[in-house]
């Protein structure tokens, strides 16, 4: 996956946000990645900032789970690319 580039270019341990969501147009507001499989959502962010980041998203109506483990995020983002 993306995780071979990234240490190839030195960025094996920054910040992470897997971002599922879209907007329809300019003034229209975001549409959260959930699904029925997955209520909660399927963004997820990990690395130093994470909890931040996810507030951020959070305090826009969007949805954001916080992984502390690289091997989660990665999962989810498998997750997220099989829907």
């Amino acid at each position: 996956m993306m995780e071979p580039w990234f240490e190839s270019k030195g960025l094996g341990d920054t910040d992470q946000v897997l971002a599922y969501f879209a907007v329809s147009k300019l003034g229209e507001p975001p549409v959260d990645g959930k699904t029925d499989t997955n209520p909660e959502g399927l963004t997820a962010a990990y690395g130093k900032w994470a909890s931040e980041i996810a507030a951020r998203l959070q305090s826009g109506g969007l949805s954001c789970k916080v992984t502390r483990s690289k091997s989660l995020f990665y999962d989810n983002a498998e997750a997220a690319w099989i829907y």
